[in-house]
């Protein structure tokens, strides 16, 4: 058997997980809003998000990790193609007719909002809990 390696938890090593974390969150928000504000210039969504993934894929190996600013730079352009890429995934598996991502399987993992999945809630009827007249109590008190 070999040495075991082992790895050392450093503040440096937390620090940098955290920027690369911080980076790809605020990458995919980034992606969200260019895309939305793209939805008048390119039409079908599928090109949309597909060249967003492609530019932002090859700005992020432009990129070296030489410094702070690079590998954030670098992780947020990461999660803004993984973002996209995403979304051009979930558009590619929807019917034609329904508008529905299939598999089903694919709505959770893709992350289709939980008002668009079928039998997410059962149907309750709130008819009985609206207006219904608060009974009367009688306070006494002791003597």
């Amino acid at each position: 058997m070999g040495k075991r390696r082992t790895t050392k938890v450093t503040v440096g090593r937390v620090t940098g997980s955290l920027t690369s974390v911080g980076g790809a969150f605020a990458g995919a928000m980034a992606s969200r809003i260019v895309a939305d504000k793209l939805g008048g210039v390119l039409k079908n969504p599928k090109v949309k998000h597909g060249v967003l993934a492609v530019v932002s894929a090859v700005g992020a190996t432009l990129l070296d990790r030489r410094s702070n600013t690079e590998a954030l730079g670098q992780d947020a352009l990461v999660g803004f193609s993984a973002t996209q890429l995403n979304a051009l995934v979930k558009e590619m598996l929807k019917d034609k007719d329904t508008q529905e991502v299939k598999p089903e399987i694919m709505k959770t993992g893709l992350g289709t909002p939980w008002y668009l999945m079928d039998n997410y809630m059962p149907s309750y009827s709130y008819e009985v809990y609206d207006e219904q007249p608060e009974p009367v109590r009688e306070i006494k008190f002791r003597s």
